[in-house]
């Protein structure tokens, strides 16, 4: 079975709508879909079938369309009150506007992973056509602790973004029986640049630093698995940025978000194989092998 992964990144959206488009070009199909935080934005641009509109949705989507700053209150001052810094409540407008319920193909497994923080567990979405709240599962895994609220379902299960506590990004896609996953990473390799007296600059590096350690991490979970006896074999191929993805963690013009479309369309050129299953002779010392938790 094989498997599309997409992490999460911010607006970073873009990246992975252009590595997709070069998926989709090159004839890829998928048995299940798996994003997180703006990856589960990726993932509805999947079950679109056509990754290159996000060419369009450049000009269409804008960054007040995802998110706005309505409070008078100064950023520290809403931490003080123990209140989010943003509004992520246009957002469900805008999913339902641009990827409207019957434009999406459900004849694949598609998912987005959420953070239940009454568990401090990770949440998988399955994304069904009859299921009301598919959106609100998208919400979920974008908002970011702290930036945005909370999404509650119900006095059981209250999500946050899929990163926040167990940031293994192949595990679901592993426990569902996937073979060959390729895993869209939305992030460059460590932050490069950080303006400390810019809140969301930080919070972004923070966000990208996790991310890249989970990243590094769960690769070598996955590898050690491989050469474990009576474990399944499992190929994974890598697309990531080797530069600065243009976008802030929710700022950008449509010149940035095609250029980081660009950018991810020719880095899903250059798509590497980061893990052989049939490369199993390596040696295991120090590697860790206590794989992520399922919930």
């Amino acid at each position: 079975m094989k498997a599309l992964v997409i992490s999460g990144g911010g607006m970073k959206f873009w990246f992975g709508a252009g590595a997709m488009a070069t998926l989709k070009k090159q004839g890829h199909k998928f048995d299940m879909v798996y994003g997180t935080s703006t990856g589960a934005i990726c993932t509805l641009l999947w079950m679109q079938g056509n990754p290159g509109r996000a060419w369009d949705l450049a000009e269409a989507i804008k960054p007040g369309d995802l998110m706005k700053n309505s409070y008078r209150a100064t950023k520290l001052q809403r931490f003080a009150r123990a209140k989010p810094l943003a509004d992520n409540s246009p957002m469900l407008d805008t999913l339902r506007l641009h990827f409207p319920r019957h434009t999406l193909n459900f004849s694949f497994k598609s998912h987005a992973v959420a953070t239940n923080i009454l568990t401090q567990r990770r949440k998988v979405f399955e994304l069904l056509e009859n299921d009301p709240d598919i959106y609100r599962y998208i919400m979920a895994s974008c908002s970011i602790p702290a930036l945005f609220k909370p999404v509650r379902f119900n006095d059981e299960l209250v999500c946050v973004d899929g990163s926040a506590v167990d940031n293994c990004l192949l595990t679901p896609a592993v426990a569902a029986g996937a073979t060959e996953i390729i895993l869209i990473v939305l992030t460059e390799k460590p932050a490069l640049k950080v303006n400390p007296d810019d809140l969301f600059d930080v919070i972004g590096a923070v966000a990208d630093g996790h991310l890249s350690h989970s990243v590094e991490r769960d690769l070598k979970l996955t590898e050690a698995r491989n050469r474990l006896p009576g474990f399944r074999k499992i190929k994974v191929q890598l697309i990531r940025p080797e530069q600065r993805v243009p976008i802030e963690l929710f700022n950008w013009t449509p010149e940035q978000a095609r250029e980081a479309f660009d950018l991810g369309y020719t880095s899903a050129l250059n798509m590497e194989q980061v893990i052989d299953p049939k490369a199993n002779d390596a040696k295991t010392e120090g590697t860790d092998l206590q794989l992520c938790q399922e919930n």
